[in-house]
């Protein structure tokens, strides 16, 4: 999580290139998503199941890998296409979006998963 003067906090700033079918060239995207005061909210909570019990003992104490698919940001659920969203100045953006950033952080809620545990890492 990460703040700036702009009043709010982001969860997620996910940024980097892309190219289409229809754009030949480099573009940039830019998808910030957070919380701005009372008017836009996107705080998400999620709850993972461990696919078997996780023992913790004194001597012991379990391994949880947790993976994160960053796909699921513009691809879960909700289906987000980065060149429709081409602005002027030829990059992608969703940033604060009272339409697109509810969507993006529902999406959030499918990219986490357990994968798997070791229970038997010793200290």
């Amino acid at each position: 999580m990460t703040w700036a003067w702009i009043v709010g906090y982001k969860f997620v700033n996910f940024e980097g290139e892309f190219t289409s079918n229809e754009l030949a060239n480099m573009h940039d995207f830019k998808i910030h998503i957070g919380s701005h005061g009372e008017a836009l909210d996107n705080y998400r909570e999620i709850e993972l199941s461990f696919p078997r019990t996780a023992q913790v003992r004194t001597d012991r104490t379990p391994d949880v890998h947790l993976v994160a698919d960053a796909n699921k940001i513009l691809d879960g659920t909700n289906k987000f296409e980065l060149t429709p969203l081409l602005n002027d100045a030829g990059a992608s953006q969703i940033m604060v979006d009272a339409e697109r950033a509810p969507l993006v952080a529902d999406n959030f809620m499918e990219m986490f998963y357990v994968d798997h545990i070791h229970s038997n890492t010793s200290h």
